[in-house]
């Protein structure tokens, strides 16, 4: 596995990554490989047996350094000013994105706030004419002396059939795979690093390209 990475971080450095799910479509959308998680069975969840959820599709890859970066580069993309409009972001928020740190195009987009994963979910439901997961309320509230300020809460629509981030539950849920595995495909320590990346086969801290493991 660890040969296999080296070979696709070249890969990822040249943008010459064409699996599907990594890269960028020829309409400059992310080319995200969907999963159908419509399982029915039971499974436990926080130390409880909980019944099966709703079926909904997520994203098979963790989205890229290459996705994200189109989102960063668009015209109509993170410094549209229609993504921002009524979310309380700090002045530092809305300067710049995070900085990748590892920037192949076929590794994890790190250093993503939760404002910026905000803007990249309704851009991508807007392109696609899709219905939108998220609302954003304002509330007037009392300051002083009859003075009012609007904060604004962010609410979502779990069955909206647009693009959300995932919620603990339904990440957990997927990656579980319908087994009650401790960890994404295994329930042996000490198999874990055939599944994902962990500190048994690193002294340094990175990232790694994506799908270069054994699928949970």
């Amino acid at each position: 596995p660890i040969g296999r990475a080296a070979a696709y971080r070249v890969l990822g450095l040249l943008e010459a990554d064409d699996r599907p799910g990594v890269g960028v479509g020829a309409n400059g959308l992310p080319d995200i490989a969907w999963c159908d998680v419509n399982d029915d069975h039971e499974w436990t969840y926080q130390k409880e047996k909980r019944s099966a959820l709703p079926p909904y599709k997520i994203a098979k890859y963790p989205i890229t350094y290459r996705q994200f970066q189109a989102f960063i580069d668009a015209p109509d993309g993170w410094n549209d000013s229609r993504w921002w409009k009524g979310l309380a972001a700090s002045e530092e928020h809305k300067s710049a994105p995070g900085e990748q740190s590892f920037k192949f195009g076929n590794h994890p987009r790190e250093n993503v706030s939760w404002y910026d994963a905000l803007l990249f979910c309704p851009r991508l439901r807007d392109l696609c004419k899709l219905p939108s997961c998220y609302k954003i309320k304002a509330q007037e509230r009392f300051v002083e002396k009859l003075a009012y300020n609007k904060d604004y809460t962010v609410d979502f629509d779990e069955n909206a059939k647009g693009f959300r981030l995932p919620l603990e539950k339904e990440w957990e849920y997927a990656a579980k795979a319908g087994t009650e595995n401790r960890w994404p495909g295994t329930d042996d320590e000490g198999l874990l690093s055939e599944y994902a990346w962990c500190d048994q086969d690193f002294d340094y801290e990175c990232c790694e390209p994506v799908a270069t493991r054994t699928p949970n």
